[in-house]
């Protein structure tokens, strides 16, 4: 738990912060965002499929009344698959990523969710769904080996040509506690799992807690009754369109790192040698999803700012800011070359918040046009 400092103002944390991240640029009024979707209950994260259908997950440490939800052409949004499996055959899902072969990718975080959610026996757990014939075709639990009692396996990175599934393992399911976060590697076709990079540098959060200008501190109760405020380790991650690199960060850090996808799914590599295979790629700031065009651009959800931006060899700026990005969350490229952005307002919900829901509806998902196209899964 880190604790809160009586000599550390809010308007001073504020002013640390933004001495610590990159300066804003952006033009004035930045890229035009549109809204795609009106929702009455908060988004997790999003996945545009091939054929253009905007599917996301609804965030779970909210307890919504449906798991998954899609886009109606009115802008409104309907339960995903349908009402009844919506409710039944996910517990807690977060990230969730689109294959070109037809497959929707969910991870669902399960019993490792944290108490804020939905209350659950089964394990986390990759689902393969197949659009075509709207039912799951594969079902991967993660085995014990591979999960910690803090696990909180929030997202991942979809390596399509290896068939690998690249999760990030958060260790927050108790926000308030600093336990190291790591990797786990899926293989989808056999369903082995390892745990890798344990406590690796590259996970670790800056010393700051978390913090928005909108909604200040993140704090919240921990396991043991006390109040503490977070910090979000290892958390936004993203593989290039040439299933190359992965590229990720701490949530609360100003760095990106990135490491070879062929090196992450090699079990043969001791682990001091993989581990030595990190490098830092680009500038970043606290952000929650990530996501990178065929040039190579990382397009960042700025929680911070309530922006997006993109951080490139040159630095990072903010590309598009809106009053509504209230803790952009989860970010992915659709076929029309947009970026499509959910906003959770995680900064505002009760495990945060003292138990106390500030959300304001509606919930949105926005879109922008970013510098260049992407592609499915991104």
């Amino acid at each position: 738990m880190v604790p809160p400092s009586p000599l550390l103002s809010t308007a001073a944390l504020a002013l640390a912060l933004l001495a610590g991240c990159a300066r804003d640029t952006a033009p004035p009024g930045g890229q035009q965002v549109e809204e795609v979707a009106s929702l009455s209950e908060k988004p997790g994260n999003p996945a545009v499929t091939a054929d253009g259908r905007l599917i996301f997950t609804m965030h779970p440490v909210n307890r919504p009344t449906y798991k998954l939800m899609e886009r109606r052409a009115d802008g409104g949004a309907a339960p995903f698959p349908d009402a009844e499996r919506s409710r039944a055959a996910f517990d807690n899902p977060l990230g969730i990523r689109a294959a070109a072969d037809g497959t929707l990718w969910i991870l669902d975080m399960g019993n490792s969710a944290g108490a804020a959610a939905h209350p659950s026996s089964r394990p986390p757990r990759l689902i393969g769904w197949d659009l075509r014939r709207n039912a799951a075709a594969r079902e991967i639990p993660l085995p014990p080996e591979v999960l910690r009692p803090n696990s909180w396996p929030q997202d991942f990175a979809l390596d399509q040509q290896r068939n690998v599934a690249f999760i990030a393992d958060a260790m927050r399911a108790d926000p308030t506690r600093d336990d190291p976060p790591a990797m786990i590697v899926v293989d989808l076709r056999s369903g082995r799992a390892r745990r890798v990079l344990d406590g690796h540098p590259s996970f670790q959060p800056a010393p700051l807690p978390a913090f928005t200008l909108r909604s200040g501190l993140l704090r919240a109760t921990g396991a043991d009754g006390q109040k503490g405020t977070i910090r979000f380790g290892l958390d936004p991650i993203t593989i290039d369109t040439g299933n190359e690199w992965v590229i990720y960060g701490p949530g609360n850090a100003q760095s990106l790192y990135r490491i070879r996808a062929a090196d992450l799914a090699d079990p043969a590599i001791p682990p001091a040698e993989l581990a030595g295979r990190v490098e830092r790629y680009h500038e970043k700031v606290a952000s929650d999803g990530i996501t990178m065009d065929r040039l190579g651009n990382v397009y960042i959800t700025d929680t911070l700012r309530g922006a997006v931006g993109v951080s490139t060899a040159e630095g990072y700026r903010v590309l598009a800011r809106d009053p509504r990005m209230i803790w952009p969350d989860g970010i992915a490229y659709g076929p029309d070359g947009l970026l499509y952005v959910t906003v959770s307002q995680l900064s505002r919900m009760p495990f945060v918040n003292d138990g106390q829901d500030r959300g304001q509806p509606p919930y949105v998902v926005l879109r922008m046009r970013p510098l260049a196209p992407s592609a499915v899964g991104r």
